[in-house]
């Protein structure tokens, strides 16, 4: 990509990818409720994510994917990716054990959980890869000229690119206000941290692959107490 003033270099991208995001919510007011779209709940919204970041991603990188993390590049994998579930878990399990209902049915965030194969299927999976095609793929690759500007955290040293990146996946979350309420800022907060783990990786490895997969293992930290308080309520009541 050519060399951008850091204000469009930062301003473009943030419109472009806010746009998206509209589009997304917009899609399944026209597409309506149907047996298949009550069956993968959010499909439409994440499929416009993900096929509007491939290609904006082709476009922006001249068709040169692996720019935009469509590679292995330097990832591993390594058993402490693994570890990346056990945060959301905990949280989960703190929930549970504070409701007054069990918190059986509720995941991390006080979101409905739903049955384990949507939730697998459409939120382990789909969402995983879709959300961070479109954050860490799309708009973290195309804030590349701001990668000099760095906060030091500790020993991380994290760029602009990866903090836009985690405070737009964060913010994407405000639409849970509605059916949250104030819990929706716990939820934001939580995104926005996962968007920081998952941008650092992406940014030192160069791929996608470990922002998936710890985008992954906090969805999947975050439903299985909810779950495991179900089945022990069932049967053991």
């Amino acid at each position: 990509m050519k060399p951008q003033r850091p204000g469009s270099a930062l301003l473009l991208p943030l419109v472009v990818c806010s746009a998206v995001y509209l589009l997304g919510l917009a899609v399944p007011k026209f597409v309506g409720k149907s047996t298949f779209w009550i069956f993968l709940p959010g499909f439409s919204t994440q499929t416009i994510f993900l096929l509007c970041a491939l290609v904006l991603s082709a476009w922006l990188a001249k068709g040169r994917m692996a720019a935009f993390g469509f590679t292995k590049g330097s990832f591993q994998i390594r058993a402490r990716f693994f570890l990346w579930l056990l945060p959301m878990a905990v949280i989960a399990t703190l929930q549970v054990l504070g409701s007054p209902a069990g918190g059986s049915s509720t995941a991390a965030g006080g979101e409905s959980i739903g049955s384990p194969f949507g939730v697998i299927l459409t939120v382990w999976i789909y969402a995983s890869i879709c959300e961070e095609v479109f954050t860490r793929g799309l708009l973290q690759s195309w804030l590349s000229p701001l990668i000099q500007y760095r906060i030091r955290l500790g020993r991380w040293a994290l760029s602009a690119p990866v903090l836009t990146s985690a405070l737009f996946f964060g913010a994407m979350h405000v639409v849970l206000w509605p059916k949250l309420g104030a819990v929706t800022l716990v939820v934001i907060f939580l995104a926005g941290i996962l968007g920081l783990i998952a941008g650092y990786y992406r940014e030192k490895t160069g791929s996608l692959i470990p922002a998936i997969l710890i985008h992954s293992f906090f969805d999947i930290g975050g439903t299985l107490p909810p779950w495991i308080s179900v089945w022990l309520h069932h049967w053991h009541p």
